[in-house]
């Protein structure tokens, strides 16, 4: 994980201590001496932590503080200040400050207050990720969902159709009542029903094996057939029972 750390203050003893204290943490620094400088540190590279002066010349830490969180919310920013009042906190918590802290500060206060600020920030990003998995896998199952037909196409001894489930009738584009009694042939391509459908005569489970049907509109559908091939005494296919799906891209 990113361990750095942006310091902002006018005092230059302020950031050397800062500094110092910080880095025994464990955490490396950058240090600016106003807000304009923390904001184009900011566009530079990413500081998951930000300890802010509060009182500084043109720019006071409170409006740096709304500036950075417009910037990226989920930064973690420390107020510090030596003229603090209770108004002042109030404010600094109320503007999504993550804590607040009073000069001459404790140095082991301002390195706990600095690694809770890194685990709140680590756990944010722990549930963006998190967030996105599920997101990522919800969209992948639906398009499985979508693309997946389970398929049930049943066929006499002398290949005429004698069934096909609602789910092979919404891809087609068929009613199963229009192709009952038809031969098994219309629903395949001619080059499929020449070759593959001979060829898979001797299978009894095929598995992403390229099917090429014929829409009701005269339409090809590429699809991948998965599942069972049930046959008669004779041999003759008597059913497709599995899965189609889209081809891979």
């Amino acid at each position: 994980m990113n361990k750095r750390v942006l310091l902002v203050d006018d005092d230059e003893g302020v950031l050397a201590l800062l500094s110092a204290t910080i880095e025994r943490g464990g955490y490396a620094t950058r240090c600016v001496e106003n807000a304009k400088d923390a904001l184009k540190a900011l566009g530079e590279e990413l500081f998951p932590v930000v300890i802010s002066d509060i009182m500084m010349p043109d720019m006071d830490g409170l409006t740096l503080l709304k500036k950075i969180k417009e910037i990226n919310p989920e930064i973690q920013v420390i107020m510090i200040t030596a003229h603090a009042t209770v108004d002042a906190a109030i404010m600094a918590l109320r503007n999504s400050a993550t804590s607040f802290l009073k000069k001459p500060f404790d140095p082991d206060d301002l390195v706990s207050q600095t690694e809770e600020a890194f685990e709140k920030y680590r756990a944010i990003e722990d549930n963006k990720k998190l967030i996105d998995e599920l997101r990522y896998a919800k969209e992948y199952n639906d398009k499985i969902i979508e693309n997946l037909v389970y398929t049930v196409l049943v066929f006499d001894e002398q290949g005429r159709i004698k069934k096909m489930n609602h789910a092979l009738e919404i891809l087609l584009g068929y009613a199963e009542k229009d192709v009952v009694g038809t031969p098994m042939q219309n629903l395949f391509s001619e080059e499929f029903t020449n070759t593959k459908l001979k060829d898979i005569a001797d299978a009894k489970k095929l598995e992403d094996y390229p099917v090429e049907f014929v829409a009701k509109d005269g339409g090809m559908i590429k699809a991948l057939f998965t599942g069972a091939i049930i046959k008669g005494p004779s041999g003759n296919i008597l059913s497709f029972i599995g899965t189609t799906k889209s081809p891979r891209k």
